[in-house]
């Protein structure tokens, strides 16, 4: 298709928006003006000598770095717990520290030494994710242009609150119109959405899911969906079944059923302005929803027959769910999203044409990024891949991240001279992550140890469980007397609370995506048959005791000795 051919007069301003500002970066993007090898030098070149007189810089002489391996003799690996010191000096007013761009934000997320990670985002930064969005955006166009006849729903950001933590500089997420750069685009995107973005304002999880499903469930015309976990869009599903009467009774009249305990007036005035009534749609989505009590016996696509695309997580934990979502919507195109962290992006989704496959491109001129070997330990850039090894995956990025371990364990599964694509495979080290929460294995035992108070002779883990579309967490007491029933509640709101200082986590909990934790009380004897079923075939005082087991198959076994 000729990108000529893309432009129309009926097209909505969003997309004349997207593909004017798309066309230009999607033609360097696909193709680029020099191999692999090239371009990553290049881009750390930048990165270098735009950072050389800055803290970090100074220390570690970026003035005396000319190419990858004087980048990689002088400047060490580090995790997140490395750099706590500049991190902190950043929030307290210091300047020129990591970056010489001033840091606008710090954005939250999961920790692994600590219960949350504070990462610098500057304009520069955010640049970055801007560029990528409409490479992305400008690709989908291209090859799925029906998404522009219709409505989208759209999640970037998380809806919890950040943590309070003094801060000089901001703590917050990144509001979903500051991943564009134009500000009229906020005029373009309440036409587009079928969620209004300020909705995105309801900190109460009740609140914000039912608002949300009032006005997915209010349009015929969504032709689009981008959000990270697939169990969001699953719980919402569940929670239209549940909450059915009355979404149909608001969508019927025009009402938003308890807006009026809504702490913010305003928000609710837009909600109710923005939200009008429609019989003809009530009486459809009654024939659809009644009689059903479980999202799987809904005919979703008969309720959103303009749905083309749905884009979210579809690699390693999220493959389940994904499935699940694809056998809900046979009609809709499926695109996992590329590896994006909090940190910085690795791949975006880019599909063929010929074969209408996404296939995750690395973004070479974005950040630098080197590959930890699982298998023999050596360092590698992009350039010496090879397809089928995996790596564990370091970033080095303008806002000062420097051969960051990001934990992600990838597989190259294609590579040519100028492009390289990885997929996401896993977490390194001990991480479980049933729907986005990351919960590490470190942050876990501190949490035990808070919790040793009440199982003082017993030995304490944590299991993740999967069942029945069911997602929590098991605390598993071994060797030790159950707690009377009267405390077993307080001892479950403790554990929630305590795993609720992941940010992830709580998001999910807050979402319904995780259950609340339970209990389960084990002899040795027990635990280790659940480690024989879980594939462990070490004896239990033979073996190291990990605080955390990520295994499901574990989790099924244990689930049978849950007792709340």
């Amino acid at each position: 298709m000729k990108h000529r051919q893309l432009y129309d007069i009926e097209l909505p301003l969003f997309f004349h928006h997207i593909l004017r500002k798309g066309q230009p970066l999607y033609h360097s993007f696909r193709h680029p003006k020099g191999d692999l090898r090239t371009r990553q030098e290049a881009t750390l070149m930048r990165i270098v000598h735009r950072n050389r007189h800055t803290e970090y810089g100074q220390r570690y002489g970026f003035d005396r770095i000319n190419g990858v391996e004087d980048f990689q003799n002088r400047v060490p690996i580090v995790d997140y717990e490395d750099i706590v010191p500049e991190v902190e000096a950043i929030m307290t007013g210091a300047a020129n520290v990591l970056s010489a761009d001033p840091v606008s934000m710090f954005v939250p997320t999961s920790g692994s030494a600590t219960a949350s990670k504070y990462i610098p985002y500057t304009k520069t930064l955010l640049g970055d994710f801007q560029q990528m969005l409409y490479i992305w955006m400008y690709d989908l166009y291209r090859h799925l242009p029906q998404i522009a006849g219709g409505q989208a729903f759209w999640v970037f950001s998380p809806i919890v609150q950040p943590p309070p933590i003094k801060s000089y500089v901001p703590i917050q997420f990144p509001t979903d119109d500051q991943y564009f750069d134009d500000p009229e685009l906020s005029l373009y995107l309440n036409k587009l959405l079928a969620v209004p973005p300020l909705v995105a304002l309801l900190r109460n999880p009740e609140q914000y899911l039912y608002a949300v499903s009032l006005f997915l469930l209010s349009t015929e015309h969504l032709t689009w969906i981008s959000l990270w976990s697939p169990t969001l869009l699953i719980v919402l599903l569940q929670h239209i079944v549940d909450h059915r009467e009355d979404l149909l009774r608001d969508i019927h009249d025009g009402t938003v059923k308890g807006a009026d305990h809504w702490s913010n007036d305003a928000l609710r005035m837009y909600v109710e302005l923005m939200h009008r009534p429609n019989r003809a749609r009530a009486d459809e989505c009654a024939r659809l929803l009644t009689g059903t009590t479980d999202y799987h016996q809904v005919p979703w696509y008969k309720l959103w027959p303009k749905l083309h695309l749905i884009s979210c997580w579809g690699d390693a934990w999220a493959r389940q769910p994904w499935d699940a979502l694809k056998e809900l919507f046979p009609n809709t195109y499926f695109q996992p999203k590329g590896l994006l962290a909090t940190e910085g992006i690795a791949t975006i989704p880019l599909m063929d044409t010929r074969t209408r496959r996404s296939r995750p491109v690395l973004c070479a001129d974005t950040h630098f990024y080197e590959f930890y070997s699982t298998s023999d330990g050596t360092i590698h850039t992009a350039d010496q891949l090879r397809v089928g090894e995996q790596y564990e995956l370091l970033l080095t990025t303008s806002a000062g991240l420097y051969r960051y371990r990001l934990r992600d364990i990838v597989e190259c599964i294609e590579k040519d001279a100028y492009n390289v694509s990885i997929q996401l495979v896993g977490k390194a080290d001990i991480v479980s992550d049933l729907c986005g929460e990351k919960l590490h294995v470190q942050f876990v035992e501190d949490v035990l140890q808070d919790m040793g108070k009440f199982f003082p002779s017993a030995t304490c883990v944590v299991v993740p469980v999967r069942r029945d579309g069911v997602r929590y967490y098991t605390l598993v007491i071994i060797g030790g007397a159950a707690p009377p029933a009267s405390d077993r509640s307080r001892i479950l709101r403790l554990l929630d609370k305590l795993l609720s200082q992941n940010v992830h986590y709580k998001n999910c909990r807050e979402l319904q995506q995780l259950q609340p934790p339970r209990l389960a009380y084990l002899t040795t004897v027990q635990w280790e048959k659940a480690l024989a079923h879980g594939g462990h075939g070490a004896q239990w005082n033979t073996t190291k005791r990990w605080s955390l087991y990520t295994n499901l198959t574990i989790g099924e076994k244990i689930a049978g000795y849950e007792t709340g």
